[in-house]
């Protein structure tokens, strides 16, 4: 019996070391806000799994209220060429493409969080710079109303 408990106590100990094996692409579903209030940038993201497909929409920091990007596919990420995404997606990518400018964004987990990195280039001849921007996205716990 006390061979047992050691066996069970041991397997518990293990497996609250290690922890979760893969992000699994079920733990990027849900309503995340920008924990920067500042951000003149992605305010938050909205992303949808239902099995391996995946829809992110995303709000930009627009005054007086945050602007709707719309929704596009969103790409789950595994990882190995072998590897099955529902189990091990550990990134997922959106593109945005508005009429002057195309945003990327390669959202990855980070303990409770996303960290969220936005590439930006402008395709309107304008001659702006593409630019980098990265924040932390935490989990809403009601549907966002930009």
């Amino acid at each position: 019996m006390k061979l047992g408990i050691f066996a069970t106590l041991a397997l518990c100990l293990v497996l609250a070391i290690a922890g979760p094996s893969s992000a699994q692409i079920a733990r990027f579903d849900g309503h995340w806000h920008n924990t920067n209030p500042n951000t003149k940038g992605l305010v938050g993201v909205d992303i949808k799994v239902n099995g391996t497909d995946v829809t992110v929409r995303g709000w930009g920091a627009c005054t007086p209220t945050p602007c709707d990007w719309g929704a596009v596919d969103g790409y789950a990420y595994a990882t190995d060429v072998g590897a099955d995404p529902a189990q091990t997606a550990d990134a997922v990518t959106a593109e945005f493409t508005k009429s002057f400018e195309v945003t990327l964004l390669t959202i990855q987990p980070r303990g409770d969080d996303l960290f969220i990195t936005a590439y930006t280039r402008f395709t309107d001849g304008s001659g702006r710079t593409a630019y980098r921007e990265t924040g932390t996205f935490r989990r809403e716990m009601r549907h966002l109303k930009m």
